[in-house]
């Protein structure tokens, strides 16, 4: 009897191993599950927020195109009044820079809803594979979802579908976007541009202006050129004292975790050590 009752008892105890390990496997992949949808999530906010972008930008080229278009054949002042003249001809300057900045700035928006569009057709088509997946899988083998609240596998489809269907509906925004983008971008020819930019320039008064000014606009730019440089070096400066001082953390981490896994390897080895002779004692006690 006391034998049947040592061979259940360790049954029970290697039952209860496995039933353990086998939640705590399931409860990893709920967690690597739950945090792939986070990141994902999180990476389509970042999405969302760059279309926003992309959009604002879009208006902002066509209010500069409309201008441009206004000005095609607008003449400078007459030579008599210098302030009009000197207005008129930075208005201009202004104009010009903020249309070839606001075409650039537009194309880099493009590229990025292209990349945008790319990833989320892929994230579409891993949904797709997921949910064929679950619709192939004999109904002993369906999981019933990771609130474990005897949902059916139907529910986690319709999720699936919900899903893919909002991630569509994401990628035709972009679709819509990035062909206003290429096409207000195409309507700006820059050598065309470059020659027709300087023909409302008739006179040597209006070209010591233009190029006044632009000087200045220059002399502007070089400035904040390099207070931003010394504030990205003041910046790298703190970033790498914050590596450093995270790097020493890593390591006492590191330190406190090696000292962690021995007192727990010795606690194993001292636990054995009490099992086998609680084992020889119960097996003396037998005899």
């Amino acid at each position: 009897l006391r034998i049947e009752s040592e061979k259940y008892r360790q049954w029970q105890i290697k039952y209860e191993r496995e039933m353990n390990q086998m939640k705590q496997r399931e409860r990893k992949r709920e967690y690597e599950a739950a945090k792939a949808k986070r990141n994902f999530n999180q990476q389509l906010t970042v999405y969302r927020r760059k279309y926003e972008e992309a959009v604002s930008c879009n208006k902002r080229l066509q209010q500069q195109l409309q201008r441009q278009e206004v000005a095609r054949n607008k003449k400078f002042t007459d030579l008599t009044d210098g302030d009009r003249l000197f207005k008129e001809v930075k208005t201009f300057l202004e104009q010009e820079l903020d249309l070839v900045a606001g075409t650039e700035e537009a194309r880099i928006h493009c590229d990025d809803l292209i990349q945008q569009r790319k990833e989320l057709s892929q994230q579409i088509t891993k949904l797709r594979k997921r949910m064929l997946k679950i619709r192939d899988e004999p109904p002993a083998k369906r999981r019933t979802g990771s609130d474990r609240s005897g949902a059916d596998s139907s529910d986690e489809v319709v999720k699936l579908q919900e899903q893919i269907s909002d991630l569509e509906s994401e990628v035709e925004l972009r679709n819509t976007e990035i062909r206003d983008l290429q096409i207000k971008c195409s309507s700006y020819d820059a050598e065309t541009r470059t020659e027709q930019r300087w023909a409302a320039v008739h006179t040597t008064v209006h070209a010591k202006c233009a190029l006044k000014l632009m000087f200045d606009m220059a002399a502007n730019s070089r400035k904040e050129l390099l207070q931003s440089e010394q504030q990205i070096e003041e910046l790298t400066t703190k970033k790498r004292d914050l590596v450093a001082m995270v790097n020493e953390r890593d390591e006492q981490m590191s330190e406190a975790k090696r000292k962690f896994d021995e007192e727990r390897q010795t606690l194993h080895e001292h636990h054995a050590r009490l099992e086998r002779e609680h084992q020889e004692t119960v097996s003396a006690v037998g005899k």
